[in-house]
């Protein structure tokens, strides 16, 4: 007992030594990200994301950042680029994003033959809708918090105790995110560098305060740290985007995004088992009104719309002439059974899953997908799928049934 009283008494002046105030902490952060000029730093984000069965799922994101300070930068006070692999259960993506006056966006599925995707597509930053998407990507990352303390007032900002992680003495901030009041920011500071050791990133739309994710900055390296000269001209320049990989008038027929099939064609066969092993054979012109859902498990977009679906296919489950289909192209087949059994999501329509080859024949570039095919296997029409659609589709269908 007494080894633990001593211990304590040993770190007493280091726990309550006077606190710098929060408008010094916080102009301090900003001086030391400022005069840093450039640097790279990894990150290690931790999501924690509750599930329908009320239980927490883990995702962890390891990546490389670089930044280079740029005062002219209305939108977030620096360039970046930022490479990053995002793995959780049956998802394996890599992202990579780099921000120069333009911003390029790349994201491919590690499952794919081309990794990275060479094609990125371009943003028009100009645009208010694009800085919040900017912004939301980046909002656990150096470049937002930079943006944010720079133009937050001090008074928002609640000093939060010191603590020690390690060795080092650690001043903590916390302030509401500025475009979401239900999200809340609290900031780890190196109390000698001054630049950020973590940033956790908490929801409370309930008054219970949540832990949504927590990233930590590792291995930083600044301009005089990188260059032997102390010269700050080290943005890692390994993602300056090749011209030949943007989509351009001239490259469009290289590198041409993938679009939907139009409507008015006829829709492609499908072949494939269900995920308990029935065979599913979808062909035109066999006089059937067709609805195809296209999905994600792990998608947030997909699970707000499950409910639609599944208003939709009690709608017409006893009707003959219509047939409702649910396809996971990405996701393995005994994850989906799962999904179903445990997550409650009760589809009790035919579900496949595990076979891409519907991304390409349909032209598949955003989940949810789906898809209205009339009774001689046109394609009649394309849902964005966002909750609430489930009435006008089944208007639709009625439609097509003559009613």
């Amino acid at each position: 007992m007494m080894k633990y009283f001593f211990f304590f008494i040993s770190l007493f002046p280091l726990l309550t030594s006077a606190q710098q105030n929060k408008e010094q902490i916080i102009d301090n952060t900003i001086k030391a990200i400022h005069d840093s000029k450039a640097g790279v730093y990894d990150i290690k984000v931790t999501h924690r994301i509750e599930t329908v069965i009320d239980t927490v799922l883990y995702r962890y994101d390891i990546g490389k950042f670089s930044y280079h300070i740029n005062d002219n930068d209305t939108v977030m006070g620096m360039n970046f680029s930022y490479d990053i692999r995002k793995k959780h259960l049956n998802f394996d993506k890599i992202e990579s994003q780099v921000y120069n006056g333009v911003y390029y966006f790349s994201s491919q599925n590690v499952k794919d033959n081309n990794i990275p995707d060479p094609q990125y597509r371009i943003l028009d930053v100009k645009k208010p809708i694009i800085q919040k998407i900017i912004r939301g990507y980046q909002k656990d990352q150096l470049s937002n918090l930079y943006n944010i303390l720079r133009k937050t007032e001090k008074d928002k900002f609640k000093q939060l105790s010191d603590t020690i992680i390690g060795k080092d003495k650690i001043h903590r901030v916390e302030f509401r995110d500025p475009d979401d009041p239900f999200q809340t920011y609290e900031v780890s500071i190196d109390s000698e560098s001054y630049m950020p050791v973590s940033i956790s990133y908490c929801g409370h739309p309930d008054n219970r305060r949540q832990l949504l994710t927590t990233t930590d900055f590792e291995n930083f390296r600044t301009a005089n740290q990188l260059n032997n000269d102390g010269g700050p001209n080290v943005i890692v320049n390994k993602h300056d985007v090749d011209p030949n990989y943007i989509v351009t008038s001239e490259t469009k027929k290289t590198y041409e995004p993938r679009k939907h099939i139009p409507n008015g064609t006829i829709m492609p066969e499908i072949h494939d088992l269900t995920i308990y092993g029935d065979q599913v054979d979808i062909k035109p012109g066999d006089h059937k009104v067709r609805l195809i859902y296209f999905a994600l498990a792990n998608c947030n977009g997909n699970s707000l719309f499950m409910p639609d679906i599944k208003t939709i296919n009690e709608a017409f489950k006893t009707h003959n002439g219509v047939e409702v289909y649910a396809f996971f192209p990405y996701d393995d087949p005994a994850f989906i059974r799962k999904y179903i059994r445990d997550w409650q999501t009760h589809l009790t329509m035919p579900v496949c899953a595990g076979k891409k080859d519907v991304v390409d024949n349909f032209g598949l570039h955003s989940y949810p997908d789906v898809l209205l095919v009339n009774d001689e296997g046109k394609i009649v029409k394309w849902y964005e799928a966002v909750p609430g659609d489930s009435t006008a589709i089944i208007k639709d269908i009625n439609k097509l049934l003559g009613k």
